[in-house]
């Protein structure tokens, strides 16, 4: 036991008893968001990911295609479309299905 440990169980010995509970609510709702600020994290980096993808496919890929917006979306098969946002959507997620 580390001398943080020790202290931090000495202190709670000390507590009474409606107090010790409030103090262990307390620390396990911080528990639950730090868990939740975890999880908002990897979101926000599978949603930073999706936005780096479609900035690429709408800037480069289409200037290299030489097509415009209206072009692209115009020949796209509508088949493969739902088959390409579907992947996206998969790829936005992974980082949270990583992390379970």
């Amino acid at each position: 036991m580390t001398v943080y440990e020790r202290t931090v169980a000495k202190i709670m010995q000390q507590l009474p008893k409606p107090l010790l509970q409030e103090v262990s609510d307390f620390m396990t709702s911080l528990g639950v968001m730090n868990h939740c600020r975890k999880t908002l994290d990897i979101a926000e980096s599978g949603l930073l990911a999706l936005g780096l993808v479609l900035l690429m496919e709408f800037t480069v890929v289409l200037w290299l295609q030489g097509l415009t917006l209206k072009e692209y979306f115009a020949h796209r098969d509508p088949v493969a479309a739902a088959v390409y946002v579907g992947s996206l959507a998969v790829f936005a997620m992974m980082p949270l299905l990583v992390a379970r």
